[in-house]
């Protein structure tokens, strides 16, 4: 099964993380030490609001 028909597992989880990072990667080349712009009308967190994100617990 391919991953367009809905095929997972590890092995799928690791190709999908390996595109996200390398993703990231590529936004963070492309805007350097800038932040990337955010879309009208959002707001861009605090650093409080990151740490207490991180703390949050599912």
């Amino acid at each position: 099964m391919t991953p367009a028909q809905g095929a997972s597992g590890p092995a799928e989880d690791v190709r999908r993380e390996a595109r996200e990072v390398a993703a990231a990667e590529e936004i963070r080349v492309f805007y350097g030490d800038s932040p990337p712009p955010l879309p009208e009308g959002v707001i861009a967190v605090t650093p409080g609001e990151l740490a207490a994100a991180d703390d949050e617990r599912w």
